[in-house]
């Protein structure tokens, strides 16, 4: 692979985990679904493992509509 493709495809991947962090971040702030009883780690872990799973599955379904 060229070095400018690692670079680009490495590019990519650290502005998709930044959005991720920061929408998992900005949903665990805002506690909807009236979670502002539970505790902000647990809440702010919680939607960064929802959010991160989401992107993961549509990454595999884009892979798997491309086939």
């Amino acid at each position: 692979m060229d070095d400018r493709l690692k670079t680009t495809a490495m590019r990519r991947g650290l502005i998709d985990l930044a959005i991720l962090c920061a929408i998992g971040l900005l949903m665990g702030f805002l506690a909807p679904l009236s979670w502002d009883r539970i505790s902000a780690p647990v809440r702010y872990l919680y939607w960064m493992v929802c959010i991160s799973l989401a992107w993961r599955s549509s990454r595999i379904s884009r892979s798997i509509a491309l086939i």
